[in-house]
């Protein structure tokens, strides 16, 4: 891989913090910028607009013409979202449409008879 050398305006004391920042998980401030680029390079678009949306606390939803809510919560990089008042239902996802395909899946599943009862 080459290397490119060019001279830019950066904060001094921002990039000292940085730097020991970085330095604490085993990074420089060259691969941060490196990372950085790589995302702006292989994002559709502006990197820097509104492709990436909170989750929301709570998906509501509508499956076999009844309305559902279900709250969210994060472990790590996933979601987990239960259906309230029906603790049977709960449902992981990556995303939040994951989510909502996952959620109309266990409540039809659970709640109108079309899959088995699973451990939590």
């Amino acid at each position: 891989m080459q290397t490119l050398e060019r001279t830019f305006t950066l904060d001094r004391d921002l990039a000292r913090r940085a730097d020991r920042k970085l330095h604490r998980y085993g990074m420089s401030l060259d691969d941060a910028l490196e990372k950085t680029l790589v995302f702006v390079l292989s994002t559709r678009g502006n990197p820097w607009g509104d492709t990436v949306r909170p989750m929301p606390s709570v998906i509501e939803f509508d499956t076999q013409g009844e309305h559902f809510v279900a709250d969210v919560t994060q472990e790590g990089d996933r979601y987990l979202a239960e259906v309230r008042g029906h603790p049977e239902c709960f449902t992981e996802g990556g995303s939040e449409a994951e989510l909502r395909q996952y959620l109309v899946e266990v409540t039809d599943g659970m709640l109108f008879g079309l899959g088995e009862k699973v451990a939590r």
